[in-house]
């Protein structure tokens, strides 16, 4: 219970810096890595104690600790990798690596897939209201080509690149951590 309280006051912190400042700032994420690590630590020492795991909830040490470096690891790689027009930013990184620590190694993993699943949704979704399909489609078609030939992609005078989309992964991994950690698909019968 409490680590499910503290684990959303920090994205929810992380959400609003991001979408106001632009920046997951350091102190959050690396608030909520110590806290989600000492309450494994806690549930590791003191196993035996129902009482404390109902009040506490989170997951083992050993456990918080393969969450955070195998989500960690996953989003450094695409951060070197796969950062186009500064999609993903170090500070995501680290948040996510934060909920990899509260959800433990499988959970973390499913909350990372489920957080890129719903941010590229979202993504899209600003995308076509933002941008005019005609406009959207002959620019991914523009784009695609010039990736197949190596090329970087010349637009018409006076039409410049788009600036890229407000940070979609905060909120992402916000809907993301909801749908793990209430497992919700499962009570919807979605599974």
């Amino acid at each position: 219970m409490l680590t499910t309280v503290v684990m959303y006051g920090l994205l929810l912190v992380a959400i609003w810096t991001d979408l106001n400042y632009g920046k997951i700032y350091n102190w959050n994420t690396y608030l909520g890595i110590a806290i989600a690590l000492v309450i494994g630590a806690i549930n590791s020492y003191w196993a035996g104690s129902s009482a404390l795991q109902q009040v506490f909830g989170g997951v083992e040490l050993g456990d918080a600790t393969l969450g955070l470096f195998a989500c960690g690891a996953i989003l450094i790689v695409c951060y070197v990798f796969l950062n186009f027009n500064g999609g993903i930013g170090g500070g995501d990184v680290k948040l996510l690596a934060m909920l990899g620590a509260f959800f433990g190694f499988e959970k973390g993993i499913e909350v990372l897939l489920w957080t890129f699943i719903l941010a590229a949704a979202i993504a899209v979704v600003m995308l076509i209201w933002t941008v005019k399909p005609t406009i959207l489609m002959h620019r991914f078609i523009t784009r695609v080509r010039s990736m197949a030939l190596l090329q970087t992609p010349e637009y018409p005078e006076g039409e410049a690149p788009m600036a890229p989309l407000p940070k979609c992964l905060p909120i992402g991994a916000a809907a993301a951590t909801t749908l793990v950690h209430f497992n919700l698909l499962t009570h919807l019968g979605l599974i």
